[in-house]
């Protein structure tokens, strides 16, 4: 197993979601985001997996966001 985290990068926005799937389409994760930024975090096993952002403008591509992925 290992953890997999996503955080929005320089996010100004007013709230939204960020949403984390796994490679079969079942979420895995569902965080409102802050007026702060906000991150999502995910344990599990190795694989592929997607991310989801939604903000006030509805689902958005080209919100910034960091991914970290550490599985030993």
């Amino acid at each position: 197993h290992g953890t997999i985290r996503a955080w929005l990068t320089n996010y100004n926005g007013g709230g939204g979601m960020l949403l984390l799937y796994d490679a079969n389409g079942d979420l895995m994760v569902y965080d409102p985001i802050p007026e702060d930024g906000h991150s999502v975090e995910h344990t599990g096993p190795a694989g592929v997996y997607y991310i989801a952002i939604y903000t006030e403008s509805g689902h958005n591509t080209n919100t910034p966001y960091d991914l970290k992925t550490n599985f030993p």
